[in-house]
C-alpha cells in the first residue's frame, strides 16, 4: 500500500468528503461534496462572463465554481457558503498535489 493511501484510525482527511473529476468526454470539470450539505457543481477555468448561473463563486486560483445542484438544503448564511467555497479550494489544492 502506498504511504499516501494509509488511513490512521480516528483521523479523516479534511478533503475526504470531496470528489474532483471530469466528465467522460474530458470537457467539463466537477466538484462533488459527499457530506451535508451535499452538492455537485461545475468548475470553469476562468470567470463566467456571459454565463447564466444562479450562484457562482470565484476561486483564488482564477477558476469559478458554478451551477450548484444541492442534494441537501443549501446554506442559508453567507458565512456558511464561504466555508463551503474554502472547502472547494482545499479539495482542488489537494487533488492538484496528488496528480
Amino acid at each position: 500500500m502506498a504511504e499516501e493511501n494509509k488511513q490512521h484510525p480516528g483521523h479523516e482527511s479534511p478533503t475526504a468528503n470531496w470528489i474532483v473529476g471530469r466528465d467522460a468526454h474530458e470537457t467539463q470539470s466537477y466538484i462533488i461534496h459527499t457530506a451535508a450539505p451535499r452538492f455537485i457543481a461545475k468548475l470553469a477555468a476562468d470567470n463566467l462572463e456571459g454565463t447564466l448561473s444562479v450562484l457562482s463563486c470565484a476561486l483564488s486560483d482564477g477558476r469559478t465554481v458554478y451551477d450548484f445542484v444541492w442534494l441537501d438544503q443549501p446554506p442559508a448564511q453567507m458565512s456558511d457558503l464561504r466555508r463551503i467555497v474554502d472547502g472547494v479550494e482545499k479539495a482542488l489544492e489537494s487533488a492538484r498535489s496528488h496528480h
